[in-house]
């Protein structure tokens, strides 16, 4: 659920999740952003931050927070 932020710690792994996202068709996606905090990452997102560059790079419209996991992470359902 939370692997998309291993992919933001380099440049070429961004571009990669980006192009991945855009050929991405899906009717729903599970979404748990990683901590936001972590040291020298290419881009580090806040979690509302990773959900709008999701859905600006995939066919995906919509977010709603589901609630918080139990390690204390944001979970959200991205919808189209």
């Amino acid at each position: 659920m939370n692997v998309f932020h291993h992919l933001v710690k380099t440049r070429n792994n961004h571009d990669k999740l980006k192009a991945f996202l855009r050929r991405l068709r899906c009717k729903a996606m599970y979404f748990e952003p990683g901590l936001s905090d972590e040291p020298n990452v290419y881009k580090s997102y806040k979690d509302e931050e990773f959900v709008d560059f999701v859905i600006r790079n995939s066919s995906l419209n919509y977010s709603r927070l589901l609630g918080p996991t139990k390690i204390g992470r944001n979970f959200f359902l991205l919808t189209p």
